[in-house]
């Protein structure tokens, strides 16, 4: 990390479900334009702060991607974006009930209004 920036320096990214991605890319392009990189520069950065299981992902994109800023950020968001009703409370219970003995559309009714 560059010294006297460590606070606004783009955390590592690992890919996980409790990271936003949103938030971190806008972070992270944030901090490509305050440092004035390019393209290429942005890419590298982009490249070695991601760790873990998105590491693992990028080494699995094709070289295409990888080299065009613009397909790689579109690829970032479409993988590591949270689907929008992972975020509330009641997800969890989604992945945890059980139909039982309702009928489908009782327990359809049921998961709607959760």
């Amino acid at each position: 990390m560059e010294s006297g920036h460590n606070s606004i320096y783009p955390q590592n990214f690992k890919g996980t479900t409790t990271e936003n991605a949103d938030t971190w890319q806008r972070h992270s392009n944030n901090y490509c334009a305050y440092k004035g990189y390019d393209k290429p520069k942005t890419k590298a950065l982009f490249r070695i702060v991601l760790i873990d299981s998105a590491a693992l992902w990028f080494d699995s994109l094709t070289a295409d991607v990888q080299n065009d800023w613009g397909q790689l950020k579109a690829a970032f968001l479409a993988r590591h974006t949270t689907p929008e009703f992972m975020k509330y409370k009641h997800a969890n219970g989604l992945f945890n009930c059980k139909q039982d003995t309702k009928s489908v559309d009782d327990f359809c009714a049921y998961m709607q209004i959760g």
